[in-house]
């Protein structure tokens, strides 16, 4: 390396050359970054889902979801197996480990071990899929006084549209679900003999493709298929579903009544109290947010002018706008910082030196620039912030080797030799110190969860700026000052650094003086402020908040009834949520509302209903979104059919609500249900809590039945009756028709007057097998319960969480879960002893996350040590090093009091980057140290001249990096919320972090130094 050095020092255009390129390549390279809200990353999940038409929650987890999660349960590559089981559908979101060789390979096993399962002749496939993260760029509402075919017809026109334009996923909501509906009563059944089952599979033979086999000749082998013609009433009329003995033909038309139709309980949107569809727009991995932005711009200049009078189109919900205004907050305070840092630079160094090392700052971000497009990562707010880190990093690694280089010139020495000097003289601490710092970035890519997959960006950008730093500062700023040669410094300079060395030599001297020859108090001082600290942590003086709230501006309502619930009820009162809102917004005297949805038939339920609000800017309002939705919730009255009520409020971060978790877990579903509304009970009894809900909704009411002693006599099995039952209810799906976007099913089933109420379903005839017709009240003992819409099981234990929204301004989710845990649930557990009980959601992830992050710790302290331990060709010099690092957090934790912000696990990212930078620091004062004691200065002089001068970078250190991040600690809007536990760390912990390096790092070498002189006289 030491021969590069020179090469680039010495060549007379090797150093601007390697700029220019970088400045060049940089340049092409940012227009290859993808600008986004959050980084991308892949879901190390797996999903298998199989359906099976009207099959009740409980039977689905039974007869499929058990069979398939036990197949499973002990495979090595997999890590954890949540179990969905709904009504009709079960699904397995199967966790991977490291242990698997790939996501595709592990896709592959679980495919293979499913479809080996045994599962009953009527459940459908098995879909394996692995989920792909989207994010949302916009959302637009058509909307207006028309029929919702209308609505329906334009918004599949959109759609083509859009994804001709280039868009990867467009999505349609508010559009009802059709089917094509073939209505035969069972008299004709009877009369013709036939049952629904054969008149199903009549159609679907003549309307499903099927394969007819293969032709193979001498030179060509020819798959052969049907041709299937589009299902049309008039074609569907003419299917002949049975040939009579006389030869003549029994046709659909002549038994059926056939229509297409529009559920009726499908999900419906209102706007501004009229028909509504939703079209969101959404970027898939690897797309530009912002390019997306303006594709979308642009389609909607032509497409607005186009559309009729009576639908209009509301934009809203633009997350591209808050990805813009994230990227402008940062690249803004970054451009501040940045003026910050070279006013800083200028007032302390050299107007020249000064220069070149500001230089260094651009050069070094676009080397960085370069990588990253190489990498594929993306510029988005976490990594824009790594750049707010990293600045004052890569300004002390070239302010190291300038001002050597520039005491080198003061000697006498000429330029292009006390340039090359400096360079080879530094490299070793300055390369140790990099490292050291990359060692305490870099393994946080290993912290896994939410956090650890957000957060990945930052220590990838700061260790690729740290070697593009060592690059500049060793091979390109050498060169630049080998030809900047020494010239007397102007007036003003003169007496800047006048002033400066006068309060060095007359004030900061007697201090080090002062801590050396008094450093027990020195020590004591700093661990009382330690242990004060701690204290104020443990006191919850400084409480704890896993993950940091941030808050996005909208409100929700979500609301289900009791089953078999009026639908009037329902509608009025969801007019009263809507009226509510907006005496809300009339009381407070601002216009906050920008946006309110009414969903309908929220998840195709007709008990369920939904109100989205999107907000303005809390830039514009006085009111939290907790104040709302607080008012929102006071002001509405309840009624009694409604079996539950969430408030939430909305977040960019954390979830919508259900910000405390608990999760219990057994055997029997009736027993955790019962738990579950015990424990709901006990949490909104809690004035922090509020809108207390379980993952085990009720669902429909359902028929349970054993067989008469007449059906077990004829040999008629429970499976028979029940696929009667099914179909005769539920209708079979013959064929499924794909014309362009629209999805039709086709269904056989009974007139609804046959089939509505219990009375008509226990009157059906069943044909036994010595067909004779026996009504369905002769064969089944029937009785009624509610049942349970969803099961949950984890790793083959039925679950559920029950989960309440927190006030966060009354207290924070860490001191909630400890008073959970001594208060309420004690008390809960000894009346539910069969229930297990274990608190999830951010508990059980803060939990992973301390364990992972203390072990990664551990880690980190290793490395740093032996890349000390190497630099120093010691094994206690580190340790004066190592040591400053806990005593660092008391800074961080004084500022986060200071500032009223909680301490979270970005802040605790953020005190690895603080470590980072102070034993970056600390490296360079001992090295200079060494070097001092060879050449044969006493300890008290040479610690106090290596303090000396160090004081000067280490203060630009300091100031540089708080310039780079301060700004975000004074904004108030919410778009910086998300960063300022890590600005918070780093910023205070390095204020105390300077006085650790210039005071306690000299105290503790001087401590370990006559340690040594006096095990040598022994």
């Amino acid at each position: 390396m030491i021969k590069i050095i020179e090469t680039f020092a010495n060549h007379k255009i090797a150093a601007n050359g390697a700029m220019i390129l970088i400045l060049v390549l940089g340049l092409w390279s940012v227009g290859k970054i993808n600008n986004q809200f959050f980084p991308d990353f892949e879901f190390e999940r797996i999903t298998a889902s199989s359906s099976w038409s009207g099959v009740s929650a409980e039977d689905m987890y039974s007869s499929v979801g058990i069979p398939l999660q036990q197949a499973l349960i002990g495979l090595p590559e997999i890590d954890s197996i949540t179990t969905s089981a709904n009504e009709g559908r079960v699904s397995l979101f199967i966790s991977i480990t490291d242990r698997a060789e790939s996501l595709s390979a592990a896709s592959d096993l679980i495919e293979d071990v499913l479809n080996a399962v045994s599962l009953p002749e009527d459940a459908g496939d098995i879909v394996i899929s692995t989920p792909q993260r989207r994010e949302n760029v916009a959302d637009f509402l058509l909307y207006g006084d028309v029929s919702l075919d209308e609505l329906s017809d334009l918004s599949y026109s959109v759609k083509r549209e859009l994804l001709s334009e280039g868009f990867a996923q467009v999505n349609l909501q508010g559009i009802p679900s059709q089917e094509v509906q073939i209505s035969v009563a069972m008299e004709s059944l009877l009369d013709a003999n036939l049952t629904l089952a054969q008149i199903a599979q009549s159609v679907a033979q003549e309307y499903t493709a099927q394969p007819a086999g293969t032709s193979e000749g001498n030179s060509l082998t020819l798959q052969l298929r049907s041709q299937t013609p589009e299902v049309e009433l008039a074609s569907l009329y003419n299917t002949i579903i049975k040939t009579l003995d006389d030869g003549s033909t029994l046709k659909l038309g002549d038994v059926a009544d056939i229509q297409r139709v529009q559920s009726r309980q499908s999900n419906q949107l209102f706007y501004k109290g009229l028909p509504a569809v939703r079209v969101s727009l959404q970027r898939t991995a690897g797309e530009d947010t912002l390019e997306n932005a303006e594709m979308m711009n642009n389609w909607l200049k032509t497409f607005e002018p186009s559309l009729p009078e009576s639908i209009q189109l509301h934009l809203y919900n633009e997350t591209w706008k808050i990805v813009q205004a994230q990227l402008s907050l940062l690249i803004g305070n970054g451009l501040l910082g940045m003026a910050l840092v070279l006013v800083s630079l200028f007032f302390f160094l050299n107007t020249r030196l000064a220069f070149w090392v500001a230089l260094g700052i651009p050069t070094s971000f676009f080397a960085t620039f370069i990588v990253m497009a190489q990498l594929g990562l993306t510029m988005n707010t976490i990594s824009l912030f790594g750049f707010m880190i990293a600045l004052g990093i890569i300004v002390d690694d070239a302010i190291v080797v300038g001002e050597q280089a520039r005491a080198y010139q003061q000697l006498g020495m000429p330029a292009n030799e006390a340039s090359l000097k400096a360079a080879k003289k530094m490299w070793p601490p300055v390369l140790a110190s990099s490292l050291t710092t990359i060692a305490a970035f870099l393994p946080l890519t290993f912290i896994s969860g939410p956090i650890g997959r957000l957060a990945q960006d930052i220590p990838i950008i700061v260790t690729i700026a740290i070697i593009a730093s060592l690059i500049e500062c060793f091979l390109i700023l050498p060169g630049h000052l080998s030809h900047s040669h020494h010239k007397k410094d102007r007036p003003m300079r003169q007496k800047l650094d006048a002033g400066y060395n006068k309060i060095r030599d007359n004030y900061f001297r007697p201090i080090v003086r002062w801590s050396l020859t008094h450093r027990s108090i020195l020590i004591a001082i700093i661990l009382a402020n330690f242990i004060i600290a701690v204290g104020m942590v443990t006191s919850r003086t400084v409480p704890f908040q896993f993950q940091p709230s941030v808050e996005s501006p909208s409100l929700s309502v979500s609301v289900t009834f009791a089953e078999g619930v009026n639908q009037n009820k329902v509608n009025t009162f969801v007019d009263h949520l809507t009226n509510k809102l907006q005496e809300v917004e009339d009381e407070t005297g601002y216009d906050f509302i920008k946006t309110a949805i009414v969903t309908r038939n929220q998840g195709n339920k007709g008990n369920q209903a939904r109100i989205d609000v999107e907000l303005i800017s809390d830039q514009d309002r006085p009111y939290t979104n907790q104040e709302l939705v607080n008012q929102w919730r006071s002001a509405t009255v309840l009624i009694s059919e409604i079996d539950n009520i969430s408030f939430g409020r909305g977040r960019r971060w954390g979830g919508e609500s259900g910000d405390i978790s608990i999760q219990l877990s057994g055997t029997n579903v009736q027993a955790i249900k019962a738990a579950s509304l015990n424990l709901q009970n006990r949490l909104d009894a809690l004035d922090a809590l509020s809108d207390a809900t379980d993952s085990l909704p009720y669902g429909d009411e359902q028929l349970q039945f054993t067989l008469t002693p007449l059906a077990l006599d004829l040999g008629i099995s429970e499976a028979q009756v029940a696929t009667f039952i099914r179909q005769n209810i539920e209708g079979i799906k013959a064929t499924t028709q794909v014309s362009e976007l629209l999805t039709l099913n086709v269904v056989v089933m009974l007139p609804e007057a046959q089939r509505k109420s219990i009375n008509e379903i226990m009157a059906l005839p069943y044909r036994a097998a010595d067909n004779s017709l026996i009504p369905l009240d002769d064969l089944i003992n029937s009785t009624y319960q509610r049942g349970i819409d969803g099961i949950r099981a984890q790793d083959g234990l039925i679950s559920v969480n029950v989960s309440a929204t927190l006030d966060s301004d009354q207290m924070t989710s860490d001191s909630m879960y400890i008073y959970l845990e001594e208060t309420v649930l004690p008390e809960f557990k000894a009346s539910f002893g069969e229930i297990s009980v274990e608190l999830s959601g951010d508990a059980k992830e803060q939990e992973e996350f301390i364990s992972e992050t203390l072990l990664i710790l551990l880690g980190v302290i290793a490395l740093i040590y032996g890349i000390l331990a190497w630099v120093f060709e010691s094994y206690i010099w580190p340790l004066a090093i190592l040591m400053t690092v806990p005593f660092g957090l008391t800074g961080a934790i004084y500022g986060h009091w200071l500032i009223d912000l909680p301490l979270s696990s970005l802040s605790i990212l953020g005190l690895f980057g603080l470590s980072g930078i102070v034993i970056n620091d600390s490296i360079v004062l001992i090295s200079v140290y060494q070097d001092l004691r060879k050449e044969g200065m006493a300890i008290y002089q040479a610690l106090e001249e290596a303090v000396a001068s160090r004081l000067r970078p280490v203060i630009l250190t300091t100031v540089t990096t708080m310039a780079g991040l301060t700004p975000f600690l004074f904004e108030t809007s919410l778009d910086a919320e998300f960063l300022k536990p890590i600005a918070a760390g780093i910023v205070f912990g390095l204020l105390f972090g300077t006085l650790l390096i210039l005071l306690f790092v000299p105290a503790l070498l001087l401590t370990i130094e006559q340690i040594k002189e006096k095990f040598v006289k022994q």
